[in-house]
């Protein structure tokens, strides 16, 4: 094969690659899009296919199965909303007020972007076994991330507060019903969630007497 050939061939290849991850993203938001207007139980792969415009073939072909597609929904959630960013930032931070701070800001910044693709898995876990399976396995993940946020600062926490009862009170706090609850029925703004939710672990984890309103972030 001549040179010409063989860049032809990568541009072509280029552009099948281009073509499938495009196709993969329509998919994945025309999911979305039904999981969040009528629920991931009542949702067919039929379903996602129509409103993306594709066969149902083409879906089975790119995820395998419903619960994949959820998969991928999630990890286009944690990309968009750019969540090493924060996490790193947070573990950089020795400090543990501050650290606890950084860490609310982006559990604000997660659930502002996908609050609602929370709900829909939650929904999801709760109807399907295999899903609840599936995703108890991711949340063993979360738990390692969560626990290595906090967990670097432990040494500073309140008596008697371990490292496995600060993941279940940050996740406790975190939960995206609460934060939909406080920023839509409550008319909190994301801002106050954010500066209830540092005050609060603070408060919980490093027995710190404060008011929610306390210590702003920057």
């Amino acid at each position: 094969m001549n040179q010409s050939s063989e860049a032809a061939a990568l541009t072509a290849g280029t552009l099948r690659q281009r073509q499938a991850a495009a196709t993969k993203e329509t998919i994945i938001r025309a999911a979305l899009s039904l999981f969040a207007e009528q629920g991931y139980a009542r949702t067919t792969i039929e379903a996602i296919a129509r409103n993306a415009r594709v066969s149902p073939a083409t879906v089975y072909a790119v995820f395998g199965s419903k619960r994949q597609v959820l998969v991928e929904i999630r990890r286009l959630w944690f990309r968009e909303a750019e969540l090493s960013g924060y996490i790193e930032r947070a573990l950089a931070e020795p400090d543990a007020a501050a650290r606890l701070t950084l860490a609310a800001r982006w559990i604000r910044h997660q659930l502002e972007v996908g609050a609602a693709i929370s709900i829909i898995i939650d929904e999801a876990v709760r109807s399907e076994p295999n899903v609840a399976r599936m995703w108890s396995a991711l949340r063993l993940v979360a738990d390692d991330t969560v626990s290595r946020v906090i967990g670097g600062v432990a040494d500073q926490f309140a008596p008697g507060v371990s490292v496995s009862r600060a993941v279940d009170i940050m996740w406790a706090l975190s939960r995206a019903a609460v934060y939909l609850e406080l920023t839509g029925e409550r008319g909190w703004t994301p801002d106050e969630y954010e500066r209830w939710l540092a005050a609060t672990l603070r408060q919980q984890l490093l027995g710190r007497d404060e008011s929610p309103a306390a210590n702003d972030p920057d």
